[in-house]
């Protein structure tokens, strides 16, 4: 199973923790909505590019099943509730999306919250992920996923700033039971 990252060749199993902020986390997208979501990028986008961004979902997708293996990845993610109002394929992709985001928040290791509308500025911009290893000598990085290429910030200043801001976030965010709620409603609006 490939679980590094295809662009930069840093390996992704030893990965104990994820804390992604404000979209929809990549990990627990079905295919259907990760090939919607690529596909409104492709036309930005030359073939090599589309070649990387192919391989990028297939190491998501890869990075997926961490979240239900015997040792199972943690998952923190903060999805803005503008996600759930924003349709990427069909009603029924998102439908199942919903679903699936639900099941997800069922289980121990994953929490996910949703950052209101009404929740006023916060103290981020742009979808980032923090990833953290088990390993001292694998210290946590912060990953930014653009259009068309990825950045890895290392620095512990930079990390720090990130780790700020994701408290900060979490704070401003529903509950993790309110969360689940407002998915439903959003999912119940799509019958």
């Amino acid at each position: 199973m490939c679980t590094h990252d295809p662009a930069q060749g840093r390996d992704f199993a030893g990965l104990r923790k994820e804390k992604k902020v404000p979209c929809l986390p990549r990990h627990a997208v079905f295919d259907d909505h990760d090939s919607a979501f690529s596909a409104g990028r492709r036309h930005a986008i030359t073939h090599r590019d589309h070649a990387m961004a192919l391989r990028m979902i297939n190491v998501r997708m890869e990075r997926q099943v961490l979240l239900t293996s015997a040792s199972s990845l943690d998952l923190w993610a903060i999805l803005n509730e503008s996600v759930l109002q924003h349709t990427i394929g069909n009603a029924k992709i998102m439908l199942s999306q919903f679903e699936d985001l639900l099941k997800m928040a069922e289980l121990k290791n994953i929490t996910i919250q949703v950052l209101p509308f009404d929740a006023g500025t916060y103290p981020a911009v742009g979808a980032f992920t923090i990833l953290g290893f088990p390993d001292q000598e694998d210290p946590d990085m912060v990953y930014r996923d653009g259009l068309t290429d990825a950045v890895y910030l290392e620095r512990p200043e930079e990390i720090a700033l990130y780790a700020k801001a994701f408290d900060n976030l979490r704070a401003l965010s529903l509950s993790p039971q309110r969360s689940s709620d407002l998915i439903r409603r959003a999912a119940q609006g799509l019958y």
